[in-house]
């Protein structure tokens, strides 16, 4: 599934990637790493601010981003049945 958004280069709020759907009945979120990348190159202290677990989601606080670039943000955790997952959200940044 492809999720994306659109941010201005001055906002900073937080955007949520829920692994619900994917975990076991009692299954839990152990860890995540939360990276960011533009043209491949890595861009996570760019945009990303700071990154929580909460329940089955994980929330990314978002910053900056250059004007016309769009940010893959891979969001991957490990479960406490070992399973881990993957997902990514696109990030464009735009003035409007």
């Amino acid at each position: 599934m492809a999720h994306t958004f659109t941010k201005q280069p001055s906002e900073i709020f937080s955007v949520t990637m829920d692994f619900g759907k994917m975990l076991a009945s009692a299954e839990t979120i152990s860890t995540k790493t939360v990276g960011a990348t533009l043209s491949g190159v890595d861009a996570t202290s760019t945009v990303i601010s700071s990154s929580t677990i909460s329940g089955s989601t994980v929330i990314v606080k978002v910053k900056a981003g250059v004007t016309g670039n769009s940010y893959k943000i891979t969001i991957t955790i490990t479960t406490s049945d070992s399973n881990v997952f993957e997902d990514e959200i696109t990030m464009t940044v735009t003035e409007t």
